[in-house]
């Protein structure tokens, strides 16, 4: 026996708890749900019986609201654990999940007091929604008509809801908001994400959509938007992506996108093609160099000897291609590494100006003794390009210069 009275005069709660020692023993150390059989009928534990109605209600709750996103661990985690008992403010007892917070409770309540939830007093005193309940309190929820719920609330990590029958309630409400509103929900979760870890250059939201097998991206994102897919997952994603990229591959986050300018191409055979430069090799006049057909994207242009050309499974989609003659830069990395030594970057700077040499990205390093300086800068042909690094070079306590990409 488990119940909870109320002095009506003080106002205190006095939780009682009677049970024998097979009851103590099983909820102290607990034990699979059994069925004692006797006589061809089955005998259900009390315990046994709660499991069951909870399994029950979720599975209503979860068929109610059409939830593909629920987990199965959550789920067995919730059936199992032990219940506790909170009063309304008109002393009506509340049964939840050990662990459950206000929120939990105001969705026990009714549906729209959760949605409406936006703060809560518990035994008098206001709490946060993460507080987690406990046996004999008294809770009371603070409505708004306008609130709404967050998408914080079904990120089982921040604490804010315990049962996973609240947060399936709370993606049915975001999945019954307009879809163009998720899905660009969506991208600004997935966007900010990117930005989070410095990758909005290196990965697309096409990229994780496949990484996480959404053959159609706005399907993705409408997910997102309605919590099915959690910043977690894309996380996870971009993660798994970085450790299976190249070496070199790390550091495109520093190649920069054409120059707005129309390419300065020819080519053989075909006109009209939009041409963009191949960011693993960066080509640069005059190198030989040649075009790659994408499907939907134009032609890419790579080095001839481009390693990336060697991985192409269909050469048929390679062209011959030449450099026309249009005034355009193109963004290459390069690293001059020396000696430590004042006024260094300085005169660098100073080469830069002279050239008009735009420099859209550096950084630089030290050590105990040596300085890296990383640029990208934007030059016009090769030539002009050897032209700076023979400068750099013969900078005072500079060791060496060259041509690499960069993170």
């Amino acid at each position: 026996l488990h119940t909870a009275v109320i002095d009506t005069h003080t106002g205190q709660t006095l939780e009682v708890q009677i049970r024998t020692s097979r009851m103590h023993e099983e909820a102290e150390k607990g034990v699979a749900a059994h069925w004692a059989y006797k006589e061809g009928e089955a005998r259900v534990s009390a315990s046994a019986q709660r499991r069951i109605q909870v399994l029950r209600e979720l599975l209503t709750a979860i068929q109610d609201s059409g939830d593909t996103a629920v987990d199965s661990s959550a789920l067995e985690n919730e059936i199992q654990a032990e219940a506790i008992y909170v009063f309304t403010p008109n002393g009506d007892v509340k049964e939840l999940p050990a662990g459950a917070t206000p929120i939990d409770f105001a969705y026990l309540v009714h549906t729209q007091v959760g949605h409406r939830c936006r703060g809560a007093r518990v035994n008098g005193k206001m709490v946060s929604l993460d507080y987690r309940l406990k046996s004999g309190d008294k809770v009371e929820i603070i409505t708004a008509k306008r609130a709404s719920p967050s998408r914080d609330w079904m990120n089982p990590s921040l604490g804010y809801t315990g049962s996973a029958r609240t947060r399936s309630k709370i993606r049915q409400w975001f999945r019954e908001q307009e879809r163009e509103q998720n899905i660009e929900q969506g991208r600004e979760v997935v966007v900010r994400e990117l930005k989070r870890l410095g990758l909005g250059d290196t990965y697309s939201i096409e990229d994780i959509a496949e990484a996480l097998k959404f053959s159609d991206v706005d399907k993705f994102l409408a997910k997102v938007g309605f919590g099915d897919v959690q910043t977690t997952q894309i996380s996870g994603a971009l993660a798994l992506m970085r450790r299976e990229l190249k070496p070199d591959d790390e550091l495109r986050p520093l190649l920069q996108s054409q120059p707005k300018k129309p390419s300065g191409l020819t080519v053989r055979g075909l006109s009209g093609l939009h041409t963009k430069m191949a960011k693993c090799c960066n080509p640069i006049p005059p190198e030989p160099i040649l075009g790659y057909i994408t499907r939907g994207e134009g032609v890419t242009i790579h080095r001839k000897d481009c390693k990336q050309l060697a991985l192409i499974n269909e050469p048929e989609r390679l062209i011959e291609v030449d450099w026309g003659f249009e005034s355009e830069t193109f963004p290459i990395p390069i690293v001059v590494r020396a000696y430590r030594r004042p006024g260094l970057v300085d005169e660098m700077n100073s080469i830069l100006r002279g050239q008009n040499i735009n420099v859209p990205k550096t950084k630089r390093t030290t050590d105990d003794s040596m300085t890296t300086v990383y640029l990208i800068v934007e030059v016009t042909d090769l030539e002009q390009l050897n032209w700076l690094m023979k400068k750099f070079e013969n900078l005072p306590n500079v060791t060496e210069v060259y041509r690499e990409r960069w993170n």
